[in-house]
């Protein structure tokens, strides 16, 4: 009867971790075994989001670059790492910032104001390809620079930190900090997770009674 309830004992214990082990994997799985985002850039687009633009940047390296067309004053608070500053915005500045690049992202305080760009004289600009991140200079600094938590409802998912590690230290312009391969994969990995300021969220969270919405500020603009 004892080596009975010893046997059951054991068999219940068993199934007791088993299933701990599968509700744990459920719980936190990695997103790095997931089916990768494909962030490559279609021909027709034209507004990239910033999971699209870090990785062109990334992909194409020194082929491709940011030309911000905002004040000289908002360059200086906060800028993609390696950016070119055409404050006035004239043809002859984007081309010139420009020269040596194949693919062009433009950052303008409207999205319109980067569309005209696009639309205007830089259409006939053979030899390169030209695309506006979507919203300005904002998204990158809400993903990449804040630390998102703070601004966010919800726990960074699993494997959220390790990867927004290894985009940070690819675009900090330290050599060989962070393999280019890696970069893409971690951009890939937070693309996938969608994970972001709740503020960035569609609709964004509704203000309480009583109160405003809360509101993020820093170094951009």
């Amino acid at each position: 009867m004892n080596r009975l309830n010893t046997r059951m004992a054991a068999l219940l214990l068993f199934a007791a971790a088993s299933l701990y082990m599968i509700l744990a994997l459920l719980a936190g799985h990695s997103a790095v075994g997931e089916a990768p985002v494909n962030l490559a850039v279609r021909p027709d687009e034209r507004g990239l989001d910033v999971w699209k633009t870090a990785s062109l940047l990334a992909a194409q390296g020194g082929k491709a670059g940011v030309v911000d067309l905002r004040s000289r004053e908002a360059f200086d608070r906060f800028h993609v790492p390696g950016s070119r500053n055409v404050p006035n915005g004239d043809m002859k500045g984007i081309a010139a910032a420009a020269a040596g690049l194949d693919q062009v992202v433009l950052i303008a305080d409207r999205d319109e104001e980067a569309l005209r760009k696009l639309q205007g004289d830089l259409s006939g600009m053979e030899g390169k390809s030209f695309y506006y991140l979507k919203d300005g200079i904002r998204p990158w600094y809400l993903h990449f620079v804040l630390p998102v938590p703070l601004f966010s409802e919800a726990a960074p998912p699993f494997g959220y930190d390790e990867a927004l590690e290894s985009v940070r230290g690819y675009f900090s312009g330290a050599a060989g900090a962070v393999p280019k391969e890696r970069a893409l994969s971690a951009l890939s990995t937070l693309a996938g997770l969608d994970y972001e300021p709740t503020l960035l969220k569609s609709g964004g969270p509704k203000p309480k009674a009583g109160g405003a919405p809360k509101r993020i500020t820093g170094g951009c603009s």
